[in-house]
């Protein structure tokens, strides 16, 4: 391979010690290949995510938030399952306003 001009590295696979405690009850290597994968990327995974935002100190402005998307969110959600949409509208919105009041009369 020198001769060549490819230089090769021995390394060893087994080197490294496996904490994962593999179920026997799993009977699929594809499981256990998947946990390993995930044992060995875990960090480096959850670093690329941000920090979590935390809980919001406005609650009224992101009650208000929620409140202003919420049609919008479930017309696009509800959408995907070729439902009418024209009829989805007019039924959040009069399903919406009697959530918003508990005593309304149905």
């Amino acid at each position: 391979m020198r001769a060549a001009g490819y230089t090769v590295n021995e390394t060893d696979p087994f080197k490294d010690e496996i904490t994962i405690i593999f179920s026997p009850r799993e009977r699929s290597p594809y499981f256990n290949r998947i946990r390993t994968y995930w044992q060995c990327m875990r960090d480096d995974i959850i670093s690329a995510f941000p920090e979590p935002l935390g809980l919001p100190t406005d609650k009224a402005a992101y009650l208000k938030q929620v409140d202003n998307i919420y049609t919008s969110d479930a017309y696009h959600s509800l959408s995907i399952y070729g439902l009418p949409i024209a009829q989805i509208s007019r039924n959040l919105n009069i399903n919406c306003r009697r959530l918003r009041k508990p005593n309304a009369a149905h």
